[in-house]
């Protein structure tokens, strides 16, 4: 039975049992709640050291908004509690999320997908994918120094946007302009 920062809704409902043998495991098709949506995680560790793990997630609804909410509150506790220990163990994390409707404020994303990989204070997305406005978009980014200053890096490419959707977020451009952009 597992959770991380269920009081703020983050991930919670984990419950199955794990069987550790010759210092590895695995789990597929863990059912759990991230940001109150249902989801599927799938777990296993890479080695017998316990310091790699991939991980899989899988769900139909996220609220980035809800994610904010918890960042923001885990922000003040971090000032508030000082550096993280140097003698915690470096841990690597390979994985894929897939989001099949990613809402953020007023607007809707839709087959959000994304590889990643964390290693010590580093976080390299090597590929993400989303619908949006009708038009796909495409990238990579990194994020290093993460808990310090972190310095972000994203490369975004999108493909037959209907520009004349840009009038859904910004009223201004409401029947103004026509027709795709690649």
């Amino acid at each position: 039975n597992a959770s991380f920062h269920k009081d703020k809704n983050f991930i919670h409902g984990i419950n199955t049992p794990i069987e550790i043998r010759d210092n590895s495991f695995s789990a597929e098709n863990i059912n759990a709640n991230i940001l109150g949506s249902p989801a599927r995680i799938s777990v296993a560790s890479y080695g017998s050291n316990f310091d790699s793990f991939g991980v899989n997630i899988s769900t139909e609804t996220i609220n980035l908004d809800e994610l904010l909410k918890i960042k923001s509150s885990l922000s003040e506790k971090s000032v508030a509690a000082g550096s993280p220990d140097s003698a915690v163990k470096p841990l690597s994390v390979k994985g894929s999320v897939q989001i099949k409707s990613l809402k953020f404020s007023e607007y809707t994303a839709s087959d959000a997908t994304a590889s990643f990989n964390y290693s010590g204070n580093a976080l390299s997305i090597p590929s993400a994918k989303l619908k949006f406005l009708d038009g796909d978009f495409a990238g990579n980014g990194s994020v290093v120094n993460i808990g310090n200053k972190p310095t972000a890096k994203f490369h975004l490419q999108f493909s037959n946007l209907r520009v004349q959707n840009l009038g859904n977020i910004n009223k201004n451009l409401e029947n103004r302009i026509y027709g795709f952009a690649k």
